[in-house]
């Protein structure tokens, strides 16, 4: 099998069973990324010396670490030692990272080796990938469309096989967003299962760090090994109590098709019913549920407040939509936010009550093409792509454990995803659900046409 085409975990067991060495695995997608991104602009560094560099120790030595030897993106919000961390702005074109963050030395612990920094937007602000400072991410399955956003980079470096697995964070869908538009599996943990790395952010409670991978395996397993189960055998224990933890128990889910805030195009609202129809096949209770009512502006303090805590040293040096939302932020209380957010949190926990599951499409609108709302004032911009995130963000106010499973492709030819979404707390179960989804709908037979380019 060509080493593209295998999953992170078989990865992994081909290292530690001397079958594969980390070198030749880790040589074999940083080629590809040096071959294939500048048709796709996933990554904005790549770590060529010192990822092979890191790939020969690893060679040299015994591991128990989950993923000994297995390359992997890293987000360029995050830091890297000795690496630049600019955050897709002209802020932070030069931010050099002197440590590893908590969410980096997890992935270290975890025996990983990281090969490059994944694209952001302009400080995460943004559900597309189309800073100002290098050129657009664009989408493995049809290059003329957007990635998504923020974790547009991790999802296309994916998507197109330049990884078998990459870290990202989410504080409004950033994760679930790209790994819907790519074709993918996306996981966001609870709130609080993850280090969040900057303070005030992680005091708000929006954002968390989170995975991208082609299966729910793989992408649990990254899950487990940012929170700190590193070991390989902790990790596989993990996957098998996993599997089972859902037993033979008939669910009672509910189906969200539309949002207050924007309508949802008819073919990602009849990808999310045909998955509650397999839900229903495989024993479970679906019923239909309303969201409560809602508008883009009781989320926009919460965003706004994020982006005017940025250290920015100029406002000059911020686009127009990340200046929009900092000035909406300014002069915030962080008391009076978390009041807020757990206000509009129990309207969101309400939806639960008395249900397992909550399931709904990941995002409202099919991926747009690049550059389709580059041109309009910053607000408009950002109305104009909240479509993206109106069913992921509520459950970053509420903190509650959700993923995005693909769940086939538009007539466009383009990947639609299904959010799935649990209790606070219940990871797992989330997990879980999805595993049998994937069984019951094996996606990762299906691969964007840039995967398999030479």
């Amino acid at each position: 099998m060509e080493l593209g085409a295998m999953s992170a975990l078989a990865l992994a067991d081909r290292i530690h069973r001397r079958a594969l060495s980390s070198e030749e695995v880790v040589r074999y997608f940083l080629e590809r990324a040096q071959r294939l991104n500048p048709e796709v602009h996933a990554f904005v560094d790549l770590f060529e010396r010192r990822a092979l560099m890191s790939a020969r120790r690893k060679d040299r030595t015994r591991s128990d670490a989950a993923f000994h030897g297995v390359p992997i993106a890293v987000k360029d919000l995050n830091f890297v030692r000795g690496t630049f961390s600019r955050m897709g702005s002209r802020a932070f074109q030069y931010l050099f990272a002197p440590f590893d963050d908590d969410n980096v030395a997890s992935l270290r612990r975890g025996g990983v080796v990281i090969i490059g920094k994944a694209t952001t937007s302009e400080i995460g602000a943004l559900p597309v990938t189309e800073p100002d400072t290098h050129p657009p991410t664009r989408n493995p399955w049809n290059r003329a469309h957007s990635a998504g956003g923020s974790s547009g980079g991790s999802g296309a470096a994916v998507s197109a096989n330049l990884v078998p697995f990459a870290q990202g964070s989410d504080g409004g869908g950033s994760v679930r967003i790209p790994a819907a538009l790519c074709g993918l599996f996306g996981f966001k943990p609870s709130r609080g299962r993850l280090p969040y790395p900057n303070a005030f952010v992680r005091a708000i409670g929006l954002s968390t760090s989170g995975a991208l991978a082609h299966t729910v395996d793989d992408g649990a397993a990254l899950y487990d090994v940012m929170r700190g189960v590193t070991t390989r055998d902790a990790v596989l224990a993990t996957r098998a109590e996993r599997r089972q933890r859902l037993g033979k128990k008939r669910l009672r889910i509910r189906l969200i098709t539309q949002s207050p805030i924007a309508k949802t195009a008819p073919v990602l609202e009849e990808a999310a019913r045909k998955t509650a129809c397999v839900l229903e096949a495989l024993g479970h209770t679906i019923e239909e549920c309303a969201v409560p009512p809602a508008t883009l502006d009781e989320f926009l303090p919460l965003w706004g407040s994020m982006m005017a805590r940025v250290p920015f040293s100029s406002t000059r040096l911020m686009e127009p939509t990340t200046r929009w939302l900092a000035e909406l932020g300014k002069g915030l209380r962080l008391e009076d936010l978390i009041v807020h957010r757990d206000r509009l949190a129990a309207r969101i926990l309400g939806m639960m009550d008395g249900a397992d599951f909550l399931v709904s499409p990941t995002v409202a609108m099919e991926s747009p093409l690049v550059g389709e709302f580059a041109a309009l004032p910053a607000e408009e911009k950002f109305r104009a792509l909240a479509p993206l995130g109106i069913f992921t963000a509520p459950f970053n106010i509420s903190g509650q454990p959700a993923a995005s499973i693909p769940a086939g492709l538009s007539p466009r030819g383009l990947p639609m995803g299904v959010q799935l979404v649990g209790h606070l707390g219940a990871d797992d179960d989330v997990l879980a659900l999805a595993s049998q989804l994937e069984e019951a709908m094996p996606w990762a037979l299906r691969a964007s046409p840039l995967a398999s380019g030479v």
